[in-house]
C-alpha cells in the first residue's frame, strides 16, 4: 500500500509538468488569432476571455468542464430548495443544484450575480476534483508571497491546485486571491484540472 501511496503522489505532482510551458500554462491568458479574443462559455455564448466572471458563470462552467451530474438518489429537487437568490427559472438553476449535490460550497444566501474572486473560483475547482476521488499530494509547502490574503479555509485547496500545476502564481510569486477571475483564467485553470483528473489514479480505498 506505500508503494502504491508513493506512486500515486508522484503521479499527482507529475502528471501536469510535461514541460515547462505547460506548467505555466495555468495563469495565462488563452488566445486567438482574432483581434479580440472569444470562447465558447458553459452556455455557448460568444463573450470576451477578459470578462470578469459571476459566482453563475462559474459554476456552470465548473458543472459542464469538470463533468459534474445531478444526484438521482436525492430526488427531483430544485434551486431554490438550496438557495435564496438562485431563482427556478435562471438558465443557471439546475447547475447550481448539480453543485450543491456534488458538494461544492455555495453559501444558500450566495449572490448568483455577484463577481467571483480567483480565490472562491479555486475552492470551487477542488471541490470538484475532490468529486472524482482522493488523490495523493507531496507534502510540500508552495511560497505565495500574497499568502495572508488568502481565506484560511481555502488554504489547503489552493496548495493542491499549485503543487498538482492546476492553478500557478504570477511572476511575482503571488496568487491575487481577490483579484476578480476572468473567463480566461477560468478556462485554462479547468483545463488543467480536466487533465490532472484523467491523468492520476485516484487512491484505492483499503
Amino acid at each position: 500500500m506505500k508503494k502504491k501511496m508513493l506512486s500515486l503522489t508522484i503521479a499527482a505532482s507529475l502528471a501536469l509538468t510535461g514541460s515547462s510551458a505547460l506548467a505555466a500554462a495555468a495563469d495565462q491568458v488563452t488566445t486567438t488569432s482574432a483581434a479580440t479574443p472569444t470562447v465558447i462559455s458553459a452556455k455557448d455564448t460568444r463573450i470576451s476571455l477578459n470578462e470578469q466572471l459571476s459566482v453563475a458563470d462559474a459554476v456552470s462552467l465548473i458543472v459542464s468542464k469538470m463533468e459534474l451530474s445531478l444526484d438521482k438518489s436525492k430526488g427531483t429537487r430544485k434551486a431554490s430548495d438550496y438557495f435564496n437568490q438562485v431563482s427556478d427559472d435562471a438558465d443557471y438553476a439546475n447547475d447550481f443544484v448539480i453543485a450543491y449535490q456534488n458538494g461544492l460550497e455555495l453559501d444558500r444566501d450566495v449572490d448568483p450575480d455577484a463577481v467571483i474572486t480567483r480565490e472562491y473560483f479555486a475552492k470551487l475547482v477542488a471541490d470538484a476534483i475532490a468529486t472524482k476521488g482522493e488523490f495523493a499530494y507531496i507534502l510540500i509547502y508552495i511560497n505565495v508571497e500574497d499568502q495572508d490574503q488568502i481565506t484560511e479555509s481555502y488554504q489547503d485547496e489552493i496548495q493542491k491546485l499549485l503543487i498538482t500545476k492546476v492553478a500557478a502564481l504570477d511572476s511575482e510569486d503571488q496568487f491575487r486571491p481577490q483579484e476578480s477571475m476572468l473567463r480566461s483564467k477560468a478556462h485554462t485553470m479547468l483545463l488543467m484540472a480536466q487533465r490532472f483528473v484523467n491523468n492520476t489514479e485516484p487512491i484505492e480505498s483499503e
